[in-house]
Parts: C-alpha cells; structure tokens; sequence
C-alpha cells in the first residue's frame, strides 16, 4: 500500500485515473475509472460460495491482477459455460452472455455489476424455492 497524503484539491493519479480529495474529505475519481470498494469484493475464494459467486470472484482477480488475465479468462469461459449449462431461464442465459460479451471488450466492471445482479437472482430463487420444503 502506498500513503497518499491529499489536501483538500489535491490531485492525484492512479493508474491514469485522477483522484481529488474534496474539502469535505470525499474522493473524486475521474469517470471512466475501475472503482471497487470494500463492499464490492470477495474477500476470499471460500466466500464463492455459489456458481455465480465463482464467476464474480474470476472476474474480479481479472481486474486485481490484469498481470494472469489470461489464466482467468480461462477459467471464466469454463464457469460461464457451466452456468449456462445449469438453466433453462432466458434472463440467467442472456446475463451470461451479457457478461461474456463486456469481458471481451475489457468492459471487467461492467460485466461484474452484471454478476452481481445474477447473484441477486440467484438469491431471490433460493429464497423462493429452498431445496428441502
């Protein structure tokens, strides 16, 4: 990690992406930029605890670790193509192709915030239908 001391105006730059420290002590990053927050990450690939959490955990090491992208990318052609496998329901399949496609165009965090929609989905239909009644 490395110390970022800002005053109040201060620009910074990360990756190419500028970061300004407001007088009211928020970060502004420059549109366009890859953000995640703490709230955004798995912490851990035992937290992948369901197919899509696995697709989302990959591509989110894509964007942590551009540097083994391709060993990802690997590995998420076989979870999407799993997944797909796994349903019959239109939206899960056009989400997964949706997320295939982004990834293809680099478009990494777009494709996650697709995930993370899945996973809501995936959610509600556990919720709805248990495996044991």
């Amino acid at each position: 990690m490395v110390d970022l001391n800002l005053k109040p105006g201060a620009v910074a730059f990360v990756n190419g992406a500028a970061v300004v420290l407001t007088p009211e002590g928020q970060l502004k990053v420059s549109a366009g930029a890859q953000v995640l927050t703490s709230e955004d990450l798995l912490s851990s690939a035992a937290e992948a605890d369901s197919p899509t959490k696995k697709i989302y955990f990959v591509l989110q090491s894509m964007l942590l670790d551009p540097e083994h992208h391709d060993v990802y990318r690997k590995e998420l052609g076989e979870l999407l193509c799993d997944r797909s496998e796994a349903t019959e329901l239109p939206p899960v399949l056009r989400s997964l192709a949706v997320m295939q496609n982004l990834v293809e165009h680099g478009e990494i965090q777009s494709a996650m915030e697709v995930c993370r929609r899945l996973i809501e989905v995936d959610k509600a239909i556990v919720e709805a239908y248990p495996a044991s009644r």
